[in-house]
């Protein structure tokens, strides 16, 4: 049949639809086209652990490995196994003082929306100062910066610093999942981008304060913050 004839039968089959399923259809096809022009608004965050991908352990799984540490204490865990779990890594960093913490990653999605970093904190209504978290680019030049009062970040707990404008809000409420968003909270456009987190610590008064350490990096130079990047993928490439 020559593509004419097809269309004509198309045609003639359409037109013999009832105005309401006609009124569907088209409805149907405009939305499809949308989502297929605009699919860059339709994101999903993803957590990534020294440059891998985290999948969430089901429960079972997770109960499974918790129970394995109990009976291992001696049992040495890595990055991504302490987050699997949500349990400290091994060694601290004691804050004694202002200081600045700079630690290099690769983005791995296409827009960083927060870091997430863990503290020790048994104390915050005593402590005095915040902390302000900065990514930088290769050449030095600021894409994001937030900022936490010390007496808002919780205890042996990720306390997350976000580049959409609601690091408090997200840390009081503990907001955290991984729905599709919208186009408003994308993030820093970072996709595949070498960049620094820098840590920096102001105004510190108080004692009892410090930052969890990377089980894996090390750098005699620089403290090696215990971090997770999250970020937004167009969902189709999410995975």
């Amino acid at each position: 049949m020559s593509t004419h004839l097809y269309l004509k039968k198309m045609r003639e089959k359409f037109n013999n639809i009832s105005k309401k399923n006609k009124t569907i259809i088209i409805v149907l096809i405009i939305n499809l086209l949308i989502i297929i022009t605009a699919h860059d608004y339709f994101l999903v965050s993803a957590d990534y652990v020294n440059g891998d991908l985290f999948k969430p352990l089901s429960e079972k799984k997770k109960e499974k490995k918790i129970e394995f540490i109990k009976e291992n204490p001696d049992y040495e865990m890595d990055d991504m196994e302490t987050y699997e779990v949500g349990r400290n890594t091994r060694k601290t960093y004691q804050i004694k003082k202002d200081l600045e913490i700079i630690n290099t990653f690769t983005s791995k999605t296409k827009y960083l929306t927060l870091v997430r970093i863990r503290f020790y904190n048994p104390n915050p209504e005593s402590i005095k100062g915040s902390v302000n978290v900065y990514i930088k680019d290769e050449s030095g030049e600021i894409l994001g910066e937030t900022n936490l009062p010390i007496s808002k970040i919780g205890n042996k707990r990720m306390t997350d610093f976000s580049f959409t404008g609601n690091t408090e809000y997200i840390n009081s409420n503990r907001i955290i999942d991984f729905n599709v968003i919208n186009e408003e909270t994308k993030g820093i456009k970072a996709k595949g981008q070498d960049l620094s987190v820098v840590m920096e610590v102001k105004g510190f008064e108080g004692e009892n304060f410090a930052v969890y350490l990377s089980n894996d990096r090390k750098d005699d130079n620089q403290p090696q913050m215990y971090f997770v990047q999250r970020g937004n993928n167009v969902a189709a490439s999410a995975a």
